[in-house]
């Protein structure tokens, strides 16, 4: 394997596992622990091969252009099956604290942005390493950012109902699969792109965590 590769591989795989280890190392409580957070990344990363496999065949059925399948269907798929894991997680009481639903979406997409990231690079592989630095930081932590905003949303809307209501989870997976249909319009813009989703996600987990570390302190 060439030193470029090497590079490109590292850059689509590394950036998003380091800003993972860095909302842990930020979370005081570790309620997550690191068996956890090995789980979701797996998971997300089947997540990515079943979404491979279903993108492809509805891209089969409805023959529309790459671009706008990436913008308008593309983001309701993957968004929904990442999202899924979280409504099962809540269902079973996994989990407690919005911070926890923030670390646990975020690593579910950040497993599922890496792993679309090696697909994309069997593919792609003479890609620039500007693209791939956009893929790296910018793709995976689309994935991560959309699922851990769900994550928070769906904990803030159904932490006072003992029951299922399905209707609370769907604001927040609105507005993952709006943010992840922006994202994936400004593939003409990665730099945008990725300056965008990074200045999103980080306001959000700063105000979750502020907000939650004070409820877990309470």
């Amino acid at each position: 394997m060439s030193i470029d590769m090497i590079v490109k591989t590292l850059l689509g795989l590394s950036l998003a596992l380091m800003l993972l280890a860095v909302l842990v190392y930020l979370d005081s409580w570790k309620l997550v622990d690191f068996s956890r957070i090995l789980q979701m990344l797996v998971i997300g990363g089947l997540l990515a091969t079943g979404a491979r496999v279903i993108n492809g065949a509805a891209m089969s059925l409805t023959h529309l252009e790459l671009p706008t399948y990436g913008r308008y269907i593309a983001p309701c798929i993957e968004e929904s099956l990442k999202a899924a894991v979280l409504v099962y997680l809540f269902l079973r009481n996994r989990i407690g604290f919005m911070v926890d639903a923030a670390i646990i979406g975020f690593t579910i997409g950040a497993g599922f942005g890496v792993v679309e990231n090696l697909y994309y690079l069997q593919g792609f592989s003479q890609a620039s390493l500007g693209v791939w630095l956009s893929r790296g930081f910018g793709t995976a932590v689309m994935h991560g950012g959309a699922t851990a905003i769900f994550g928070v949303i769906a904990q803030s809307l159904t932490e006072r109902h003992t029951r299922f209501h399905p209707a609370l989870y769907l604001p927040g997976l609105l507005i993952a699969v709006v943010a992840h249909g922006v994202f994936n319009s400004l593939t003409d813009l990665p730099t945008i792109a990725t300056a965008g989703a990074l200045v999103v996600l980080l306001l959000t987990l700063l105000l979750v965590f502020a907000k939650s570390e004070h409820k877990i302190h309470t």
